[in-house]
């Protein structure tokens, strides 16, 4: 039940230089959808997880984990994405950094220009220019169709020209400057 996992166990060596970018996950199109589950769109368990970057990622679910990192070091997350398919539980999904399991904190990682209802920001991690969607009813007035998946910001809709252009990906998730 997840877009992207990833987790390291027994002292495995960590998980370097990665870049997650230019992904849709979504968790189901068909509320119908017989044994639908709960899918974890980016969840990066266990780390330690070092100069990793996640841009340009968009996470339709029903589950908190939009994008987590744990135990993650001088990485970014920018330019994401991540809402609930509905209004119910489980969700909303947020996108962060947390502390690793053995409760080191994430260190010297970028949180930015992000989109969704909740964000994780723990001690190590630098955040600006996130923008918090206050609730899922807010979603009618900032994107285009949220219900069939287009998640493209409506004309004057408050995200616009609200991010930093700093670490920001020279591209968006479709290759548009």
């Amino acid at each position: 039940p997840d877009g992207f996992q990833s987790w390291s166990i027994d002292d495995d060596p960590p998980r370097e230089r990665v870049v997650l970018r230019g992904n849709t996950f979504i968790n189901y199109t068909d509320p119908n959808q017989p044994f639908r589950g709960s899918l974890q769109g980016i969840g990066c368990f266990d780390g330690p997880y070092i100069d990793w970057i996640v841009e340009n990622n968009v996470v339709i679910t029903d589950h908190w984990h939009g994008i987590s990192l744990y135990g993650a070091k001088n990485s970014r997350i920018v330019n994401n994405t991540a809402v609930d398919l509905n209004s119910v539980r489980p969700g909303p999904p947020w996108i962060g950094f947390f502390d690793h399991k053995d409760g080191t904190p994430s260190s010297n990682c970028i949180l930015r220009n992000n989109l969704a209802q909740t964000f994780q920001i723990g001690a190590g991690v630098m955040a600006d220019h996130n923008y918090k969607i206050p609730d899922y009813a807010a979603y009618e007035d900032i994107f285009v169709d949220h219900v069939n998946f287009n998640l493209h910001l409506k004309t004057g809709a408050a995200p616009i020209n609200a991010g930093s252009a700093e670490l920001a990906p020279a591209m968006d998730i479709e290759g548009r400057s």
